[in-house]
């Protein structure tokens, strides 16, 4: 038998040369790195000399001018916004010597102004939001020359939306809103927020209010205030206060107030439910000064819908500055009658005396209002005033169109007797 064949081994095969791809890859992964690194070193320095010139003293004047003159220029219809002896930087805040805001005849003038942002301020304004860490003003004073407009409801509100989520600590030492009866607010310190409103509120988002303190007239008060920016908008408030006030019989009295409010805003069918009582401190048994509920409707034409007030010699002082002072006992009642609205009072006067020692010279009085659309009518009034007697009736129409006094046109009678000025 022939041997097998012996198996004859291939030609070797070279290697194939390595791919240039990897190299290729690898050079210009080196090359965007050291791109990549310019540009972050670029951005790094422009962040510090950004950083340096927020820091400086006249970043912050200088950053006012560019937003004014941006506003002016882009939003007019916002109003007329100055500010004067601006000091400070963006980094560490500053004083505003000035800063006022006109619109239609609508002016507010802060004065003694210290604003200071915080570094949450910058963090905030990556994610869109604004913090301010302190909003401070010596004085604050609003004054409205707008031009009396015509006794009708004001247009509801369907929301109240703001562009970003805001945070603020405000503080103001005197607020002032001269005119007729003029209003005097100290020691303002309170806390502002708008942004996600809580679970369980009925909206996306919500305006917070915490009123720390408040000092007005005789008392000095807290609160704290929820209202949801998209409709329904909820209102939920709280509020407590304490207040001294002067008995008839000598000496003072301490009292405590405390109210509620909860309800809706948007909308015309909109309503709130009020509830106040203001008591002795200390003493659980006494009568309250004042107890109450009311129910208000913003936008309709008679905006308190029902009242049911019970007075136990109540100082008005406590509640108005410029008020006399009085030791008011009885009712004060409002509610609708079919398709009209009626009031009723029954009030007595513990401590009359004359106007110029800040007394109500007003022993007794008894009243009954009804408002049908428009018109007003007084049906009954009977006052003991100034060691006499009051009686008057009357009523009140509308303006006519174009009529050159919006007061209406009023007719009654008074009838007066035994009147004692000195009283």
């Amino acid at each position: 038998m022939d041997d097998p064949p012996v198996p004859v081994a291939p030609p070797p095969v070279a290697p194939a040369p390595p791919p240039r791809w990897p190299g290729a890859a690898r050079g210009f992964g080196r090359a965007l790195l050291w791109l990549f690194g310019a540009l972050a070193g670029a951005g790094l320095a422009g962040a510090l000399l950004l950083g340096a010139w927020a820091s400086s003293e006249g970043s912050l004047a200088q950053t006012l001018r560019w937003g004014l003159a941006w506003q002016a220029e882009n939003a007019p219809e916002a109003g007329t916004i100055s500010a004067d002896g601006v000091e400070g930087s963006l980094i560490g805040g500053g004083q505003l010597r000035t800063l006022s805001w006109d619109q239609s005849g609508l002016a507010v003038q802060a004065e003694g102004i210290r604003l200071r942002l915080g570094g949450l301020f910058w963090l905030g304004l990556l994610r869109g939001d604004l913090l301010v860490s302190e909003l401070h003003a010596a004085r604050l004073r609003i004054v409205d020359q707008r031009p009396p407009t015509p006794d009708s409801p004001g247009e509801p509100l369907q929301s109240l939306v703001l562009p970003v989520d805001i945070e603020a600590t405000v503080s103001v030492d005197e607020l002032l809103l001269p005119g007729q009866q003029p209003l005097l607010l100290r020691g303002l310190q309170a806390r502002y927020r708008y942004g996600r409103a809580e679970p369980g509120l009925g909206t996306e988002d919500a305006h917070t209010l915490l009123l720390r303190s408040l000092q007005w007239a005789e008392g000095r008060y807290t609160a704290q205030a929820t209202l949801g920016a998209q409709a329904p908008m909820p209102l939920r408030l709280q509020a407590e206060g304490e207040l001294s006030t002067e008995v008839p019989e000598g000496g003072r009295l301490e009292l405590r107030a405390r109210a509620t409010a909860q309800g809706q805003l948007a909308g015309a069918d909109a309503a709130l439910d009020l509830v106040a009582q203001i008591e002795p401190l200390g003493r659980a048994e006494a009568t309250p000064t004042l107890s109450g509920t009311a129910r208000l409707r913003p936008w309709a034409p008679q905006p308190l819908a029902e009242a049911d007030l019970r007075l136990f010699r109540l100082n008005l002082a406590l509640l108005w500055p410029q008020a006399p002072t009085t030791a008011l006992t009885g009712t004060v009642e409002a509610r609708p009658d079919g398709t009209d609205w009626r009031a009723r009072l029954a009030l007595t006067n513990e401590s009359p005396g004359p106007v110029d020692k800040r007394r109500l010279p007003l022993e007794s009085i008894e009243a009954e209002v009804l408002q049908s659309g428009a018109r007003w009518t007084l049906e009954r009034l009977s006052a003991a005033v100034a060691g006499g007697r009051v009686q008057a009736e009357g009523r009140r129409d509308p303006p006519a169109q174009g009529a050159a006094s919006a007061l209406g046109d009023w007719q009654g009678s008074l009838r007066a007797s035994g009147l004692n000025p000195a009283l």
